[in-house]
């Protein structure tokens, strides 16, 4: 499988909004809305991760349950994608949801149905590659 995470909006001091879509072969088999925290540098628990291709295995903690773990990112460990709804909730991660909508009506928008959503990742994805691309 295949997925290719679009970055859809970073005019925004406190997140990145963007899109994933997993493939495996031609059929879209899986998507969801993404919330990161802006470009700071690659740097640790603040910024998100660089544009690139990485590899995204199943994961199990204690903290996030059934998630998926980033690997490969430069500089970084444990970049995940797990539950979470605002950005203040990212650490440097990517938070899955359906759709984009100012929860918590702190000017920001944030993803809803994150457990849902992941849930419904867990049901039909297993590992895969994923690109990360900036949609500038």
């Amino acid at each position: 499988m295949k997925g290719i995470l679009i970055r859809l909006e970073d005019n925004d001091t406190e997140q990145t909004l963007g899109q994933l879509y997993i493939y495996d072969g031609l059929n879209l088999v899986f998507q969801c809305k993404t919330l990161e925290l802006p470009d700071r540098d690659n740097k640790k628990m603040v910024s998100r991760i660089p544009e690139g291709t990485y590899k995204v295995k199943r994961r199990t903690s204690d903290k996030f349950g059934e998630h998926y773990h980033i690997t490969g990112v430069e500089g970084r460990k444990l970049i995940l994608m797990h539950v979470g709804n605002y950005h203040k909730q990212t650490h440097g991660c990517v938070l899955l949801g359906q759709n984009f909508i100012d929860v918590d009506h702190d000017g920001h928008a944030d993803v809803t149905m994150s457990r849902a959503t992941i849930k419904a990742m867990l049901d039909k994805v297993q590992d895969f590659e994923l690109i990360v691309n900036n949609f500038d």
